[in-house]
């Protein structure tokens, strides 16, 4: 990601006498399109296709090209500033797909509209490499090795040696790199004829796909800053540490480091809590910059099998048609299975659709399920999971249209959807969450899908009429929706996760990504407007969609992967590390199919404390505790919560976040709202506005969920055996916790200090509980955070953890035997305890 550079390159300008984008000598042109400034270029359509209608625009601090289709679309300043001795270059953070070029010409104007001559650099967006492109003709494909993801953020450069010599290089994040034909580090000249002009103008130009540019500019080749090296102590750590950054540069005025001015501070030692990315800029007077890059990794990595839609049923080969092999299912999974069981996997995944029918006469056309065959047996399900089971790591099903093709009741009454639930190892509803080395699963169903169901059943009824109120493109018999109650469900879990600051994940079989086909959710618009309401929402992953597909929304990725029905290499392993997710296909995991970045940038101010709903008078009374310096504004949001029932679409009531005021700081620190129904309807939640990011949010409240409980009244709950930090009885010193004290038997106190509950803070300012209990006695444990004993504030119930150490453990002097666990709260930022604070509160609730 590179810096924006609007306030740096703006006082150069000044200094220079200049104003911001003015047309500029050659030596010091540069455009950071901070401002409209799309009058001074001209857009050129260079090759048909498609629908005619490419534009281009300034807005956001990037130049956007649509080139509309096949179109591809050219954008040249309307000035020649490419002088002999000048390097040109543009940065883009894209993360489309697109080809990205680099262009210098003779006119103002395309290379396919005239007489004009010129060259191009060009990033090919199929598989990444790079190809300098002669008007004329005769170009050179450069040395493989220099290829990049077609994701990639990057920095092409041209540099015009003579007047019709080039040299071309890219800096990917990593510094600057070379182009050749060889795969060395030389420079390497091209010769164009034709180019006489004394200046050319430059341009960019983008072949299929929307891009971005965040900058073009020409500087002397001569006052290039140089970064000669940028290097981490460590760039991949299991948990939050120190991390020293060393630098070399030449021809730099000024060293920033994620903007920070750290001139002359190489190399520098800074404390690293979360992921991020670390960009070192280096500028020079005449507005000349360069940045690399290096992407610090905490947190745990992993990996993980799925495959979706084997959809096998023991028929004929060919009997499906039109690609589509049911009958390979199973020997497809078993060999996708047996190349997983050879690999360091954590766990799998098959995201439904594992048969096609089971016991029913399918036909080729209309809904299934026709003809029931004769006693439910199972056959195509059992043959197809005992493949599946076959996987030696722990395995996740999630349920598809198709495991419904089935009679409507079990051979011993059972009626859909339970039969297929109880087949599939269900006890309830199939939708369920898991945590998993710091990242939160969500598997979902499309459980409002008329066919899931026995005629017989309300539920059936009730979701018939639902197709049958539904109009849109995917309105299809095999197309089902989210219902209301699993919606609910959702959303608390979301709730949950924010407020831990967790990515999270969303597994499901059907798509809600645009652009809307016969193969998406029913209800897409609904869960796409609960997902914007979470930005820690990574991705949504699915199958259904056969052919397979992607897209971004936002900064949520949503991946269809493609149906193994359909092809036998369609299974796949996706890598996971706290900043990105990498998709490799079959056999292939030294190229990756897709790299997906999940990394979010941190809060510029701390998060919301002590924020409260309660009822007065019919209305919801919010109250929050201090707002910090930076804050510009609170933002309040509510919810549904509770009471709704509607399903059919033309009355179904929305459950996404709706923003209810936007306050300017400071405020009294409260608001008062006044719902249309109940306040005990809806859920709140604020944060603050400011910076480049603003706020975590506050974990969502309904009224009087967060319930005020007097010091005397929590200090009477503990009962004899617990007491406060700073009655301390058993004079140990101890101040800074909450005291709890376990012994052999519950209903006594255990005064031996070394039993004592403690808490402390690790050097890298991670929170550490110990305990001990008694072996004869299995303990479960549950932990809630609070800053102020006073009127005890939970901050959250169910606080996530990881188990540092589990020890077998007998205090000195004694012959007890116990067992003694060391915790590690995790990203406990989110409760905005930072690590000076001199008390942390904990509560330690332990169960037998």
């Amino acid at each position: 990601m590179h810096l924006p550079l609007s306030v740096s390159i703006a006082a150069v300008l000044c200094a220079l006498g200049l104003a911001a984008h003015q047309n500029l000598s050659a030596a010091s042109f540069l455009e950071d399109f901070s401002t409209d400034t799309s009058g001074n270029y001209t857009g050129t359509r260079t090759s048909f296709g498609g629908s005619p209608n490419p534009f281009f625009d300034v807005t956001g601090g990037t130049l956007n090209i649509d080139p509309d289709g096949n179109n591809s679309y050219t954008v040249f300043h309307n000035t020649a500033v490419f002088d002999v001795g000048d390097t040109l270059s543009v940065g883009t953070t894209t993360s489309s797909a697109a080809d990205i070029r680099l262009s210098v010409s003779t006119a103002a104007v395309g290379p396919n509209s005239g007489s004009n001559n010129g060259v191009r650099l060009k990033r090919n967006r199929g598989d990444g490499s790079f190809v300098f492109q002669a008007y004329a003709g005769g170009d050179t494909n450069f040395h493989p090795s220099f290829n990049i993801s077609a994701g990639t953020a990057l920095t092409l450069f041209l540099t015009r040696e003579t007047a019709n010599t080039f040299s071309a290089a890219y800096d990917a994040g990593s510094g600057l790199v070379q182009l050749n034909t060889s795969g060395g580090s030389e420079k390497q000249i091209f010769t164009v004829t034709g180019l006489t002009s004394a200046s050319l103008f430059v341009g960019v130009e983008s072949y299929a796909s929307t891009t971005s540019f965040d900058n073009l500019r020409v500087v002397l080749t001569s006052s290039q800053p140089i970064i000669s090296s940028f290097s981490a102590s460590a760039t991949e750590m299991s948990e939050p540490g120190e991390v020293t950054f060393t630098w070399s540069i030449a021809n730099g005025e000024t060293v920033t480091l994620n903007g920070v001015d750290v001139s002359g501070q190489s190399p520098l030692t800074l404390s690293v809590n979360q992921s991020s990315d670390f960009t070192l800029l280096v500028e020079n007077e005449s507005g000349a910059s360069i940045t690399r890059t290096i992407r610090v990794f905490v947190g745990e990595s992993f990996s993980i099998a799925a495959v979706s839609d084997p959809q096998y049923a023991d028929v004929p080969v060919g009997w499906r048609g039109s690609g589509r092999e049911p009958e390979e299912g199973v020997n497809r999974l078993s060999h996708a299975v047996s190349q997983y069981n050879q690999r360091d996997l954590d766990w799998g995944v098959v995201l439904g659709d594992l048969i096609d029918f089971d016991d029913v006469d399918y036909p080729t056309s209309g809904p299934p399920p026709g003809e029931v065959y004769g006693p439910h047996d199972w056959a195509n399900t059992d043959a197809i999971l005992a493949a599946w089971n076959q996987l030696n790591i722990p395995k996740y099903l999630l349920l598809g249209n198709h495991e419904f093709y089935v009679p409507n009741a079990d051979v011993d009454g059972m009626k859909k959807p339970y039969s297929v639930f109880r087949k599939f190892g269900f006890d309830q509803q199939p939708y369920y969450s898991f945590r998993h080395k710091g990242f939160r699963f969500i598997v979902l169903m499309a459980d409002w899908r008329y066919l899931d169901f026995d005629p017989s059943l309300p539920e059936y009824t009730v979701a018939r009429n639902y197709y049958d109120n539904f109009s849109g493109t995917q309105k299809r018999w095999y197309n089902g929706a989210i219902s209301l109650k699993q919606r609910r469900w959702l959303m608390e879990r979301l709730d949950e996760s924010l407020a831990l600051g967790e990515p999270v994940v969303c597994m499901a079989h059907d798509p809600i990504h645009n652009p809307t086909d016969g193969h998406s959710l029913m209800n897409k618009d609904e869960m796409l407007n609960i997902l914007n309401g979470y930005p820690n929402v990574v991705m949504w992953m699915n199958g259904h969609n056969h052919g397979g597909g992607y897209a971004l929304e936002g900064r949520r990725h949503h991946l269809n992967l493609k149906g193994m029905q359909n092809e036998a290499d369609n299974w796949y392993q996706l890598d996971f590390n706290p900043a990105q997710i990498t998709l490799y296909k079959a056999e292939n995991t030294a190229t990756p199919e897709r790299t997906m970045d999940i990394l979010r940038p941190a809060p510029t101010i701390s998060a919301p404390t002590g924020f409260a709903v309660t009822e007065v008078s019919g209305e919801a009374s919010l109250s929050w505790d201090e707002e910090p310096a930076a804050a510009t504004h609170v933002v309040i949001e509510r919810r549904h919560v509770s009471t709704l029932i509607a399903e059919i679409p033309s009355t179904a009531q929305t459950l996404s976040w709706q923003t209810v005021a936007t306050l300017p700081v400071p405020t009294s620190q409260s608001y008062l709202d006044a719902p249309t129904g109940p306040v005990g309807e809806y859920k709140y939640r604020i944060h603050f506005l400011g910076g480049a990011e603003g706020s975590y949010h506050s974990p969502a409240s309904a009224s009087n969920e967060l319930a005020k409980m007097s010091y005397v009244d929590y200090a009477t709950s503990l009962g004899a055996d617990g007491e406060l930090a700073n009655e301390d009885t058993d004079s140990d010193g101890n101040s800074n916790a909450l005291e709890l004290f376990y012994g052999t038997n519950l209903l006594t106190a255990d005064r031996e200090v070394s039993r004592e509950l403690s808490v402390s803070r690790t050097p890298a300012g991670a929170t550490r509980l110990v305990f001990s209990y008694d072996t004869s006695a299995l303990m479960n444990w549950d932990i809630a955070l609070s800053k102020d004993l006073s009127t005890w504030k939970i901050i959250s119930e169910n606080v996530d953890y990881r188990i540092v150490l589990t020890e077998a453990w007998t205090p000195p002097g004694t012959s007890k035997n116990l067992i003694r666990v060391t915790l590690e709260l995790m990203d406990t930022t989110s409760f905005n305890f930072s690590s000076d604070d001199s008390q942390i509160f904990v509560r330690l609730l332990l169960t037998s």
